[in-house]
């Protein structure tokens, strides 16, 4: 939010959209990444009858996976195929009626927009759970956070450049966020292991 407003006013507004857009793109696959990892990781680290318990838990994660994967690789193919079929059917239909068309146009574009809908309402669950995979450890969910904040502003820095501000607040504000939010995470790790004796291993 922060970073938003002070590209808004140093590098525009068209910065402070793309900004927006790049982070609603990036932030779902940067935390799947993430918690696979971390998931992958923890499960190494883990003795033998947590690894069974947390076998249990991959299945349902991995449909979660496959269907907001499938959302977005759906998006593209919808909105194409309701295209070239309104090219294709609403003006001869038209021509003949208006109510006809206009149900035609909301049979076609309804599964669009409710793809749409269900990817933009599915990503912050998603991002918040790790895609469920927060139920194979307790430490999951802020490990993925840090993980993911951090790889984010690593990919940010290799197809870009620092933010327009001056020096000093653009270096803040590149890794102002990664370095709040990892604290946070140490600290909530911290009250699982002293308040209700987390241990890596399980």
């Amino acid at each position: 939010m922060v970073s938003g407003g002070l590209l808004a006013v140093y590098g525009g507004m068209s910065d402070a959209w793309e900004q927006f857009l790049q982070r609603l793109y990036l932030a779902p696959w940067l935390a799947l990444a993430s918690a696979v990892l971390v998931a992958g990781a923890l499960y190494g680290a883990a003795r033998p009858h947590r690894r069974r318990l947390m076998r249990t838990h991959f299945k349902s994660a991995g449909l979660r996976i496959l269907g907001y994967a499938g959302a977005w690789i759906l998006l593209p193919a919808l909105l194409i195929g309701s295209l070239l079929a309104m090219s294709a059917m609403l003006e001869p239909v038209a021509q003949t009626s208006l109510l006809l068309a206009y149900l035609i146009v909301l049979a076609l574009w309804t599964p669009f927009w409710w793809t749409v809908h269900f990817v933009c309402f599915a990503s912050g669950p998603a991002v918040r759970n790790a895609f469920s995979l927060s139920a194979l450890h307790p430490a999951l969910p802020p490990l993925t956070t840090s993980a993911a904040v951090w790889v984010f502003v690593l990919v940010s820095q290799l197809t870009g450049d620092l933010p327009p501000f001056p020096e000093p607040i653009a270096l803040c504000a590149v890794t102002g966020g990664p370095v709040s939010v990892t604290a946070v995470a140490c600290w909530e790790i911290y009250r699982l292991r002293r308040h209700h004796g987390m241990q890596w291993r399980g």
